[in-house]
């Protein structure tokens, strides 16, 4: 039965063609707009009940944007597109195989769960639209935010009906009751864990580092500006490790489990620290590929948003393993998407990055090449590119005193490493 659908909506999705811009005179009425939406809404949602609606009860439900449509207002005319795309995306990208998605028209999206047990069903759809939400917005808004409607069929008066969920379903099923936000996000990102001849797996190797808050510290004046979170395996001899280990594996939850610790260890210095009034901002790093993957972006933003306002003003998040090439756009956007959770962002660019035109509308306070300090040539035309667009730089691995002075020469503005030592002066406190 499933199969069957899915046929269907590959030769004809009911809300493939429908444009996502109101047309005649519902287009300036709020009101006729939705009646139109929900006539075609109904029209496909009958069009998969009438197949086998025994099969169906109870695993069927639609998921709206409607409340988000509201809250952009006017600018919905030039984002609704976007938000539509990155919904579906975000949806499809935690399916099984025996579930369908199927969106219609510009808000709506028909949801059908065949995976697992019916009782659960309500669960997953609940969840599913707490990711979207958060994908669209950036935001959690809450148990209010819900759009989940089971969609109920009355076979006597042949009359679609729906109920509206809420976190009350996640308690009757067992659930915790802040729903999604409670998921474990370690255990989405379930890692294979074998190891070869006794040589640890990279899931291995990721369960072993924790962070080290490092002095980041203003080259020209000498004073302690930041700290950076930098990884140390609990193995190591006290010396900071590179973790280029992770440019060998293709899969994207390592770096995505990698990003989501560094960001609880980012959280509990900073709590540390606002205990003792000292408000230096910390440098907290996430690859490109986490947050521009919707599914792996929903859990990192999940976390983002647990640090407390107040707190966001010493985030500064760092973007790393940016693909060589990447389009200008594309960076604005990457970067804006952890905007609203912190006080600055950097980013960590492919040494041959040469186009630095236009790359201050990212609003990075800093970036950095993807390479050694000692490079040669190539970090030199970097440093020199990157000053002549008055654009700011931070280098790590500064481990001796030859590369502090080499970090100088290049014009590097922030530096870090064993040869960086913390300032004698406190940061200062906090009001």
């Amino acid at each position: 039965m499933l199969e069957f659908i899915t046929r269907m909506f590959k030769r004809g999705n009911p809300g493939r063609d429908l444009p996502l811009a109101p047309m005649g005179p519902q287009a300036n009425n709020p009101k006729l707009r939705r009646l139109d939406e929900l006539s075609k809404l109904e029209d496909a949602l009958r069009s998969i009940i009438q197949i086998a609606p025994d099969r169906i009860a109870g695993r069927l439900f639609v998921l709206s944007l409607d409340g988000v449509r509201s809250r952009f207002g006017n600018a919905w005319t030039y984002m609704g597109q976007k938000a539509n795309r990155t919904a579906s995306e975000t949806i499809r990208e935690q399916l099984t195989e025996a579930d369908i998605m199927v969106p219609v028209g510009p808000i709506d999206f028909i949801l059908m769960i065949g995976s697992g047990l019916k009782k659960d069903a309500a669960v997953r759809a609940i969840k599913l639209d707490q990711s979207m939400i958060l994908a669209v917005t950036g935001e959690d808004l809450g148990p209010l935010s819900l759009t989940v409607r089971e969609v109920l069929h009355d076979d006597k008066e042949d009359a679609l009906r729906f109920r509206q969920l809420s976190f009350l379903d996640l308690q009757r099923a067992g659930a915790q009751q802040d729903g999604p936000s409670a998921i474990n996000l370690e255990s989405e990102l379930a890692l294979d864990d074998d190891e070869d001849a006794g040589v640890p797996s990279p899931a291995a190797l990721i369960d072993r580092i924790r962070f080290v808050p490092q002095p980041v510290v203003d080259l020209a004046s000498g004073s302690l500006v930041m700290r950076y979170l930098a990884s140390q395996s609990d193995q190591s001899d006290g010396g900071l490790d590179d973790l280029t280990f992770l440019d060998d594996f293709d899969d994207p939850k390592l770096r995505a489990k990698l990003d989501l610790r560094c960001q609880r260890a980012m959280r509990t210095e900073l709590r540390a620290m606002y205990a003792r009034k000292i408000t230096l901002p910390m440098i907290s790093s996430v690859s490109f590929e986490t947050l521009a993957n919707a599914y792996t972006r929903s859990l990192y933003l999940k976390l983002a948003q647990r640090v407390p306002n107040p707190m966001r003003r010493g985030v500064v998040y760092e973007i790393t393993a940016i693909p060589a090439g990447v389009a200008l756009g594309r960076l604005i956007e990457i970067s804006g998407i952890v905007r609203p959770f912190c006080f600055a962002t950097m980013l960590r660019l492919d040494a041959g990055f040469k186009s630095f035109a236009g790359m201050q509308e990212t609003g990075a306070m800093a970036i950095a090449p993807d390479c050694s300090l000692d490079a040669g040539e190539e970090m030199e035309v970097f440093c020199r590119s990157a000053k002549a667009s008055r654009l700011k730089l931070y280098a790590g691995g500064i481990d001796t005193p030859d590369m502090t002075v080499l970090a100088r020469d290049l014009g590097v503005d922030y530096g870090f490493g064993l040869a960086v030592p913390e300032p004698a002066e406190k940061a200062a406190a906090g009001s």
